[in-house]
């Protein structure tokens, strides 16, 4: 206490908003100004200047900037990310409804694939039961027999025809496999585009309510950390104090 040149007192004789607003003005008087005579009773001229302009810088840091108030920068930067961020909401969501579709096709075509392997071993039947029981005394048997032969004709092709759709469904679940693979070890900070990393993925594609929010969240604190700096602009207040963030 005895280094100290100025006593505390809890009595200010300012209040704390009319301080922050105004303590960047002060200044201690120079001849310059009119003064007949300077004194310093407890610093010469030099340091007294000097434990001015220290006091100051230390108040900027510790001190709220009162009148600050959002530039058209910031609403700017915020409304093109809450853009970006919707159109990245609806990627997942587009995604999402794709997978469901496909997954929804796919077992439709299966159905299908297997309705039609039923209907050609039907026909199969039908024809070689024919064959075996010819009656040439029938009149009808040999157009029975023809019509058997083209079901069953039709038949194959159908089952053809699945049989290369199927192959290529194969092909394709082989390599959105491949591309999940690739996903679980895949250098986030490497992605070239984070709506395609491969195989239509986003990376984001997993993401839950939380994490939209977490993710939201550094942003707006990136975005004041800056924003910040561009609206004080003033490079004795290097940043946001700790204290000063709820």
């Amino acid at each position: 206490e005895k280094q100290l040149s100025f006593k505390p007192s809890q009595v200010k004789d300012l209040a704390p908003l009319v301080l922050s607003a105004n303590f960047t003005k002060f200044s201690l008087p120079k001849k310059e100004e009119g003064f007949d005579e300077l004194r310093y009773e407890w610093a010469t001229g030099e340091k007294a200047q000097q434990y001015v302009k220290q006091w100051i810088l230390e108040k900027k840091i510790n001190s709220r900037v009162e009148e600050l108030k959002p530039s058209a920068w910031f609403r700017e930067k915020h409304q093109s990310w809450q853009k970006v961020l919707a159109a990245w909401r609806q990627k997942q969501q587009d995604y999402k409804s794709s997978s469901s579709k496909k997954m929804a096709e796919r077992a439709a075509k299966k159905a299908a694939r297997e309705r039609n392997a039923a209907k050609l071993a039907a026909k199969t039947t039908v024809k070689a039961k024919l064959e075996e029981k010819q009656d040439k005394e029938n009149p009808n048997a040999e157009k029975m027999l023809e019509a058997a032969a083209k079901d069953l004709e039709a038949a194959q092709a159908a089952k053809k025809k699945d049989d290369e759709e199927a192959e290529k469904e194969k092909e394709e679940i082989e390599a959105e496999e491949e591309a999940e693979a690739e996903f679980k070890n895949l250098d986030i900070f490497g992605a070239e585009d984070i709506l395609d990393i491969g195989g239509g993925l986003p990376l984001f594609k997993e993401f839950m309510s939380e994490d939209w929010v977490l993710m939201g969240l550094l942003f707006e604190l990136n975005l004041l950390v800056h924003a910040f700096a561009h609206d004080v602009d003033d490079p004795e207040r290097p940043g946001i104090h700790l204290n000063h963030l709820a």
